[in-house]
């Protein structure tokens, strides 16, 4: 049987050289599933003011790429994207 389980999710021990970010707001969507943490994370950026990084933690193994997608086109920067055993962590900043 195929993995169905998407690709291009580095666990964040293999990310090396990273500074520790400073985070100004940590979002929880842990336990939920698509499209919730993608939506919430919108919802959140959106009451963030620019400059601001959105720490995101989530479990549904589709977030990476569907978080990718949604900030494409987006003036927003993914700036970390990494798994940290079953949870997926994001960081992105938030931009005009």
């Amino acid at each position: 049987m195929e993995d169905l389980k998407p690709k291009g999710v580095r666990p964040l021990s293999t990310q090396r050289g990273l500074t520790p970010l400073a985070v100004d707001r940590v979002l929880d969507c842990y336990g939920l599933l698509c499209p919730m943490p993608v939506r919430r994370t919108a919802e959140a950026l959106e009451e963030m003011p620019p400059g601001q990084v959105l720490k995101v933690i989530a479990t549904d193994d589709w977030f990476g790429p569907d978080l990718e997608a949604w900030l494409r086109g987006r003036p927003h920067s993914l700036l970390s994207l990494g798994n940290s055993r079953e949870e997926i962590h994001a960081f992105i900043r938030k931009t005009a």
